[in-house]
């Protein structure tokens, strides 16, 4: 792999690791709003169960007020048509409630208290005839036709009122109780979600760690040091000083490639100075002529040149 390739991976690992947690941190934070969202609408649901029963409890006790209404204030025909008329409003609307009720709660799979609120549906539309039958006998509501119909109907609204409290007390300690399963269940299943999540992120990022300590391992190694020190390394030796050892400790890395071509370097420059050294001194043993001289300047000009490379680690250290 190339070193470029190498850092490149690198950086793409990093890159992967932020991505990675932000992507945990996003989906741990989604399945608790979904779960936060689950646990309000299913709670929404059941206090309006249980605002739906109390609407439905006080219509009827409203009926029977109006029913009773009919009774004492039946023989003024403006006020019976007005209180029945009462009647018939609120035993429609305790009809609707119930009917709602039960859809709400067989929609959240509340079997035993569907059950109970059909049957109060049934005793409340029996309760509703047997009413009318016994206004129905009457044509004038006197005195004695009010006591007749009194006991005739006597007691009978006792059974849907003691239903229908009943129901309602039953649906507060089911819906308390509703509560705090579905509490402890969004509670359980937000907890195991998060440390799924929690489990796959450390997972990946340590797998990404691992890649990128991998990674980084392996671009040290290709540069056989740190890359600062590379850096001042190849600066050194571009300014022409080839007087500091650069110690590495592999052979196939950057630095040691450096240390091979400035051993080359150092070698090809003294091999230079030798051979200028000789060349002088045997120039020097001939006769003073122009080609001696113009060979001497040549020799000077070749001096100047590798002079220019520090080579002697001695001089090196102490300028």
């Amino acid at each position: 792999m190339r070193f470029r390739t190498r850092l490149m991976a690198l950086v793409a690992g990093m890159i992967a690791l932020i991505i990675v947690l932000l992507f945990g941190g996003w989906w741990a934070s989604g399945r608790l709003l979904d779960a936060t969202d689950f646990a309000y609408q299913q709670g929404l649901k059941l206090t309006q169960i249980v605002d739906t029963a109390r609407e439905a409890q006080i219509a009827f006790q409203r009926q029977v007020q109006e029913w009773k209404n009919v009774l004492i204030r039946g023989s003024d025909l403006e006020l019976r048509n007005k209180h029945w008329q009462g009647f018939e409003a609120q035993e429609a609307k305790m009809d609707k409630m119930l009917q709602s009720l039960s859809s709400n709660l067989s929609t959240l799979s509340m079997e035993e208290p569907t059950k109970e609120v059909k049957k109060t549906i049934a005793e409340h539309k029996l309760l509703g005839e047997r009413y009318r039958k016994a206004l129905d006998k009457q044509a004038v509501l006197d005195v004695k036709a009010q006591a007749a119909i009194d006991l005739e109907v006597r007691g009978m609204d006792r059974s849907t009122s003691a239903g229908i409290d009943s129901l309602v007390a039953d649906l507060q300690k089911r819906v308390a109780q509703r509560f705090g399963d579905e509490a402890a269940t969004v509670r359980s299943n937000t907890s195991n979600q998060v440390f799924t999540a929690a489990l796959v992120t450390l997972l990946l990022t340590g797998l990404l760690v691992a890649v990128a300590v991998a990674l980084s391992h392996s671009v040290l190694t290709a540069l056989g040091t740190d890359p600062e020190d590379a850096v001042t390394a190849t600066s050194r030796m571009a300014r022409g000083d080839l007087t500091e050892r650069l110690n590495a400790k592999t052979p196939a890395s950057l630095i040691g490639a450096l240390e091979m071509m400035q051993s080359r370097l150092r070698n090809i420059s003294l091999a230079i100075r030798t051979v200028a050294d000789d060349i002088t001194a045997r120039a020097n043993g001939l006769s003073q002529t122009s080609e001696r001289d113009a060979l001497l300047a040549d020799v000077g000009r070749l001096r100047d040149a590798i002079g220019r490379i520090r080579i002697d680690r001695e001089a090196g250290k102490s300028s």
